[in-house]
């Protein structure tokens, strides 16, 4: 109706309109009425724009309605308040009728116009996009001065008091009981600060910066009533979304409450719905409350080979479409005698994406339908039924985080369809592959829903079965289409697991009741790291950190796929598109050196992580990881690991207690007397790799010796290989730093051992192995060195050699001396030595020929004692001597074995003072030493000729290609027979039973 204002008002008078019924039904919305006065006494006038909806009240009827309202001002001050609260589309003028009010109440307003002030009370952000789209209409009004806009009632009490304020009780109640959330950030395509108010009624949207509105600068205020809220989502601990209806998609939120505000959103919203009768919330048909049965079966049917059946499908998905107002965008149009072609899958997919994309409320409904169809159907409509599935998966998210727990476990049963259909469809699983998992790999909200699924089948049917190796190939799926995301997501979710065995650890990684998870893990990660797709560029250090934990661990099947696991890491690196030279790719060693240097430091992060963090089955592995891939180290790193291993060695002490006061309960212990052993010995050998990087000022190198030592003397075979290793690389360190140039190892050791015996018990522990390094600190040391001869490894046997020539080399530097020669600091370790290293036998000759008595018959009478007085004889054949025995012969051993070594240093005392100044040889006479010696012997029985002694200054080359003489002696003297004696016996016994600290040093003339 175009017509001016007079004309208007004359047609709608004659008409008699305002006497009807739909006229007296708008009247009574209170669209527009008028209540109270401003503080300049005029009256004030209020339109609710919420209460006007396009599509249900007349727009001519309004405008009748406010001209017979305004009738008596048309030529008087009035104010004038418009509540846009809540305002949006279906509260719109269209444009045609936004002109025509502005044409009829400008004819009559217009003259006073300028004594008119309008307060705009709430506007949004859908109220601004309005008036830039109707901006040429609303010029009139833009920057006008009579224009105001307020935002909350006591802004307009400065115009109208609050007693004379009239607006509607559901736009005050917004202001009571808030919880206000300040300091937010609303994402869009330009992120804006906003404060977000929740009420007991609905959630307030206030933007922190103005916006401009018709030329003003307006704080813009969104309001969502509860019944609105189809769900909020949490998606991380900064972000949450909230999805409206009827919204174009879910508004997101960047808050540091974001729990809080969630759990409050979803406290109104369930609230509203309690309080919903179930009439009041069905009191219409809505799409969504439609069964997906139909949709499905008209979707399903227009595939169908038969015409007539493909007609009806179509007339009944376009009577679909008209009756629940499905969003179909014209492209239905129900007719008779329709020809459908029987090759219309396109079409078919196409009607499903479009309806996926308009009403997604309908999902999960449809999903359910299409799953038990599917089931039922030729292969042909299997084929087709994919194809329309397809489009409504990625819906599945809204409803993943949904506040309603229904919607949320419906979303977990259509996965759990989906799988078993993926299982028992055999025919189908290449297409099932294609067409379903691989979109599920796009979804990174439901990717953690589907491996949870995926774990759980796969648990469910045991590490190993038919269920866990088809999830693990579909996984392989699901990285098809984002390999980044779903590698990412596998592989940290396997971190994490491995993580979380920290917070309640076993003594093996097996008895964790997360193993299973981790075993089936680990199958995806071997299925997944073919072709790269574990993204290895960027998980490299990562998948080391899992190869190094896991590691022979589990069932041998499971030993394999780590094994293979690492070759198709390795293989990927080597095929992977990367710039890299042709000599990186042949040698795979440098080509990882090249590759891991920017990612080295998160690997060694992640192996600090683990290795200072108590987890009986995986701490041991990670500190040796540490130790192997550390390019530096402080000492504050150094002192934890040593800590650990204190705490462990406590431990371990402790179940040696309990082992030692009822054997019964040694099986019960004997699991974590095993771990305290494991995880000493990887600190050994973690601290043995790390002391090279360490500063070399640092006070602790020095230290080490010690605490190394201190390992040699516990009873524990595999703890004495690894001592051995970090008493060895703590000389190499002192030795290369120069510590041994002009000092003695004596004088610098006992010099650092002095402060530590305030904090470690070394006079008793000396007193207990009955070595005294204070005494004879040269002996001492040989003492706890002399075990490894006894140790079952070759490697450690050559280890104590070679730790021997070192200190014999040490001990000689400060004099600058031949490390052959015979010196009371040498004579210790040439002595261990001489019956091992034929070196030290060609080099070192004894000048003095000392008298030696075999005695092994006192050993076999000792041996015969012990066995109750039975003779030498019967002990022999009467099977394996007893342990006491053996103890016995060890004793007697020994004795002798303390007895030679004091007259060799007897011996090299006396010829220390047979040298002359001259530079000739000279022959020093059995003679000068005879007394000395003789009187060792003088009671022995059987004593063999005495035989010309050789002197130790004969040329080495007189002693190439002959067999010296002394060599010949020292073949036939006791001491050697003793020392292959002792040899032969097995470590663990002689550590148990004739420790080296029983040792009676006063024979040797130390005190």
């Amino acid at each position: 109706m175009d017509m001016s204002s007079v004309k208007f008002e004359e047609f709608m008078s004659k008409s008699n309109m305002a006497e009807k019924e739909e006229f007296k039904s708008v009247k009574s919305l209170n669209i527009f009425y008028q209540a109270g006065y401003s503080r300049a006494n005029l009256p004030v006038f209020y339109y609710i724009a919420r209460r006007y909806k396009h599509t249900e009240v007349n727009s001519d009827l309004l405008v009748y309605h406010v001209l017979l309202t305004l009738k008596q001002h048309y030529h008087k001050s009035f104010d004038l308040v418009i509540d846009f609260t809540h305002t949006c589309a279906e509260n719109r003028f269209k444009s045609d009728c936004l002109n025509r009010w502005f044409v009829i109440t400008s004819e009559k307003f217009y003259p006073n116009l300028n004594n008119v002030y309008i307060y705009i009370y709430n506007c949004n952000n859908w109220v601004r996009e309005y008036t830039k789209f109707h901006e040429h209409i609303l010029a009139p009004l833009k920057g006008s001065r009579k224009l105001i806009f307020v935002e909350s009632p006591a802004r307009l009490a400065d115009y109208i008091a609050l007693e004379q304020q009239k607006l509607p009780g559901g736009t005050l109640i917004l202001e009571e009981d808030l919880k206000v959330f300040n300091n937010a950030l609303k994402l869009s395509h330009k992120d804006t600060k906003v404060c977000i108010k929740v009420g007991p009624q609905a959630i307030q949207v206030t933007s922190a910066e103005k916006s401009k509105v018709l030329g003003h600068n307006v704080l813009l205020n969104d309001v969502y009533y509860a019944s609105e809220i189809e769900e909020v989502c949490l998606v991380d601990d900064n972000q949450f979304t909230l999805t409206i209806t009827n919204d174009s998609g879910p508004l997101s939120f960047i808050h540091d409450s974001c729990d809080s505000i969630v759990q409050s959103i979803v406290h109104i919203r369930t609230r509203w719905a309690l309080s919903q009768t179930d009439a009041a919330v069905h009191t219409k048909i809505r799409p969504r409350d439609v069964p997906g049965t139909l949709l499905n079966i008209a979707l399903l049917n227009l595939g169908s080979s038969d015409p007539n059946l493909r007609s009806a499908a179509y007339n009944l998905l376009c009577a679909l479409t008209q009756t629940f107002d499905l969003k179909i965008e014209g492209q239905l149009l129900e007719t008779t005698g329709l020809c459908i072609p029987a090759n219309n899958t396109l079409f078919i997919k196409g009607i499903s994406n479009t309806l996926s994309q308009n009403e997604s409320h309908l999902t999960l409904e449809f999903l359910e339908e299409c799953i038990q169809g599917f089931q039922q159907s030729s292969i042909e409509m299997k084929h087709l039924c994919l194809e329309y599935m397809s489009p409504w998966l990625k819906n599945l998210v809204r409803f993943c985080r949904h506040p309603d727990e229904n919607k949320r476990q419906k979303v977990v049963c259509i996965l759990d369809k989906l799988i078993s259909v993926t299982l028992s469809q055999v025919e189908m699983y290449p297409n099932f592959q294609a067409k379903i998992w691989s979109n599920f790999g796009e979804l990174h909200d439901l990717l953690d829903i589907v491996l949870n699924c995926f774990i759980k089948r796969s648990v469910a049917g045991g590490f190993g079965s038919l269920p866990a190796e088809v999830m693990a190939d579909t996984a392989v799926a699901l990285a098809a289409s984002n390999v980044q995301l779903v590698s990412k997501k596998v592989i940290t979710r396997l971190c994490r697991i491995i993580a979380e065995t920290c917070t309640s650890p076993t003594s093996t990684l097996e008895a964790h009741n997360m193993w299973n998870d981790i075993a089936i893990l680990l199958r995806f990660l071997l299925m997944l790291s073919f072709n790269n797709s574990l993204n290895v560029a960027a998980h490299l250090p990562l998948l080391f950190h899992i190869v190094t934990l896991l590691v022979c661990t589990g069932p041998v099947s499971l030993r394999a796929s780590i094994h293979g696991l690492v070759i198709n890491i390795i293989h990927s690196l080597c095929t992977c598109q990367l710039e890299l030279s042709e000599s990186t790719l042949h040698h795979l060693k440098h080509y990882l050196t090249e590759f891991t240097l920017t990612e080295y430091y998160q690997w060694t992060q992640l192996a600090k992580r683990f290795a200072f963090q108590h987890n009986p089955a995986l701490q041991y592995r990670a500190i040796i990881v540490l130790g192997c891939i550390s390019k530096s180290v402080s000492e504050n790193e150094i002192k934890h690991l040593l800590r650990i291993m204190v705490k462990s060695l406590e431990s371990y002490a402790r179940d040696l207690e309990v082992i030692d006061k009822d054997v019964r309960m040694h099986r019960g212990v004997e699991s974590q007397w095993n771990s305290d052993l494991t995880l000493i010995e990887a600190t050994i050998m973690s601290v043995t790799r790390l002391l090279p990087l360490l500063n070399p000022n640092s006070p602790i190198h020095k230290h080490i010796f010690w605490i190394a030592l201190c390992v040699l003397q516990l009873d524990e075979v595999s703890l004495y290989a690894a001592g051995l290793a970090l008493l060895e690389q703590s000389l190499d360190n002192l030795d290369n730093q120069g510590m041994f140039t002009d000092r003695s190892l004596e004088s610098i050791m006992m010099e650092y051992r002095q402060p530590l015996i305030l904090h470690i018990s070394y006079k008793q522990l000396d007193n207990c192995v009955g070595l005294s390094f204070r005494e004879n600190f040269h002996f001492a040391l040989v003492g706890h060195l002399l075990k490894g001869f006894r140790h079952p490894s070759p490697k450690t046997l050559s280890r104590t050699i070679r730790v021997l020539s070192m200190l014999l080399s040490i001990v000689a530097k400060p004099e600058k001396r031949d490390k052959y020669e015979v010196t009371p600091n040498s004579v210790a370790y040439l002595t261990a030595l001489v019956a091992v290293s034929e070196e030290v036998r060609s080099r070192c000759h004894l000048r003095f020929h000392v008298k030696l008595v075999v005695r092994q018959k006192c050993c076999d009478a000792a041996a015969a004692a012990a066995a109750g007085g039975a003779p030498a004889d019967a002990a022999g054949t009467s099977g394996r001597p007893t342990v006491a025995q053996k103890q016995q012969a060890y004793q007697l051993s020994q004795d002798s074995l303390l007895d030679e070594t004091s007259k060799l240093s007897t011996a090299s005392a006396t010829a220390a003072n047979c040298h002359g100044d001259s530079g000739v040889e000279n022959e020093c006479t059995v003679i000068k030493s005879q007394p000395a010696v003789a009187s060792c012997h003088d009671e022995d029985d059987g004593e063999e000729p005495s035989r010309p002694q050789p002197n130790l200054r004969v040329p080495a080359a007189q002693l190439v290609g002959a067999k010296p003489a002394s060599y010949r002696q020292l073949e036939d003297s006791v001491w050697p027979g003793a020392f292959r004696q002792r040899m032969a016996i097995p470590y663990a016994e002689y550590a148990e039973h004739c420790p080296l600290g029983r040792i009676n040093w006063s024979r040797m003339g130390a005190g």
